[in-house]
């Protein structure tokens, strides 16, 4: 009997993995989508991170939502940050970072947001450098953002843990 518990927790955490990484790479679509557009078009439409946050929402497992807190909480600093700084960071970018609080434990979260913030700062740089910006010159944030949650993932995939 003791042998059929343990497959039956060991089958219980495979699945619970695979829907994680699913969760995970659904979230990096919808990232993805939006990148596109910020880059295209300098904004984000909110309309489509819509169903992004339904998804994350009906999909959430088990005391995940307690969990998930600190990073609706993050994600609500970041929203204050946007309007105290006059949309420095845009609105648009507090909501992507909204739904990957949907998707994301909190130190994830933080690490993929300040990846994606010191990736920015070094394209900020580079385009200093190079004379093709300025200090006033606004970059895109959503790419980075995407950037660094894709390092996140093939680092997951890899069994890199951060």
């Amino acid at each position: 009997m003791y042998c059929c518990r343990r497959q039956k927790g060991e089958q219980h955490a495979k699945i619970a993995a695979e829907n994680k990484m699913r969760r995970e790479w659904i979230c990096f679509l919808f990232l993805l989508l939006l990148s596109v557009r910020d880059i295209r078009e300098k904004k984000i439409n909110i309309v489509l991170l819509l169903p992004g946050v339904v998804l994350a929402l009906y999909q959430i497992p088990d005391g995940f939502l307690r969990a998930a807190v600190p990073g609706f909480l993050f994600s609500i600093f970041v929203f204050v940050l946007s309007f105290l700084t006059k949309e420095a960071i845009g609105m648009g970018d507090a909501f992507a970072v909204l739904l990957c609080a949907c998707y994301l434990p909190f130190y994830s979260l933080f690490l993929i947001f300040a990846a994606g913030l010191f990736m920015a700062g070094i394209a900020g740089v580079f385009l200093i450098l190079i004379h093709r910006g300025n200090r006033k010159t606004e970059i895109p944030y959503l790419p980075f953002l995407t950037l660094s949650y894709m390092i996140y993932l093939v680092s997951n995939f890899l069994g890199i843990k951060g």
